[in-house]
């Protein structure tokens, strides 16, 4: 089991002390587990199991695969390797079950906002005083194309749910109180 403990600990990309926060342990713990000096209890196999999704049949015997096929384990693998927050996780979980041109709304935005901190400009100034009706990379629709029409639709929503973020996003910065949401 010890060399499958730091397979598993290496192809999450973790350190020993990493690996142990995870879990409840210590380093010197995994250390021990790792070298062999030491057999985790059944409730640590348990929490390794639990938190990165690894099948315990592997983990005891090397049997089958590393990890359990479920429809998180590649979120919940991703979290693991950069030590993404609960918060993170569930930000990026939600953004992969978006339609495309959500997706893309966002990512549109998160490029204007980066661009905007990488020019030292001022975020407002470079996202909410775009023109949010037609941006862009955005084709103007055909009334008689149903689906463009619809595109555009949820293309200006997410324009709108944006532009409603930042403006609550600075209103908490200026200590004002948090305007409604957009909806």
């Amino acid at each position: 089991m010890q060399e499958r403990i730091k397979m598993l600990r290496k192809t999450l990309n973790l350190t020993q002390q990493e690996f142990g926060k995870r879990i409840g342990t210590t380093q010197n713990a995994i250390g021990n587990y790792e070298i062999g000096h030491r057999s985790p209890s059944s409730s640590v196999i348990n929490n390794i199991c639990k938190t990165f999704s690894v099948n315990e049949e592997w983990l005891r015997t090397g049997e089958g695969e590393m990890f359990l096929e479920t429809s998180d384990n590649v979120l919940d693998l991703l979290a693991a390797k950069y030590n993404l927050s609960q918060d993170v996780r569930a930000l990026v979980g939600e953004f992969v079950n978006l339609k495309p041109d959500i997706q893309q709304a966002f990512v549109d935005y998160a490029l204007k906002v980066a661009r905007s901190i990488a020019n030292d400009t001022d975020v407002s100034d470079a996202v909410l005083q775009s023109d949010l009706s037609t941006p862009a990379n955005v084709p103007t629709t055909e009334p008689d194309d149903e689906d463009a029409a619809l595109k555009a639709a949820a293309r200006k929503k997410a324009d709108a749910y944006y532009e409603q973020l930042l403006l609550e996003a600075s209103t908490r910065t200026s200590g004002a109180s948090t305007p409604a949401k957009a909806g």
